[in-house]
């Protein structure tokens, strides 16, 4: 967690406040959660370190236990599991209906002369 919460005491040093903006997407990308929360300073001593089954170094909140951190050495990737809020934002993106490609082609003037096919 050492490089992590140093890169977040730079950003707090220069500039203040620090806010992350949180994009959740569902598997089939029309679905979406967005908000933003502030960015603080962690106290290391806050937070219980322990190395799960797959090898993980997680980070939990001593007082509740819930996993906070979770550093993946393999993959060098570090995730702060944050709780969405009430207010997010939540929205969906509509399926346009299916459109033919044909009639695409013909609203642009489509002409095969556009192209040439090199053998």
């Amino acid at each position: 967690m050492g490089i992590w919460n140093e890169r977040v005491n730079i950003a707090q040093d220069y500039y203040n406040p620090v806010r992350t903006s949180v994009l959740i997407r569902s598997n089939d990308l029309l679905s979406y959660c967005l908000f933003e929360e502030e960015n603080h300073r962690y106290r290391t001593s806050d937070y219980i370190w322990e190395v799960n089954e797959k090898g993980n170094l997680i980070g939990k909140d001593t007082e509740t236990g819930r996993v906070c951190f979770t550093w993946q050495p393999h993959g060098s990737q570090f995730t702060i599991h944050t709780l969405v809020p009430d207010n997010a934002l939540k929205f969906r993106i509509k399926r346009p209906p299916s459109l033919a490609k044909e009639s695409i082609l013909d609203s642009l003037g489509f002409d095969t002369s556009w192209i040439e096919i090199i053998k």
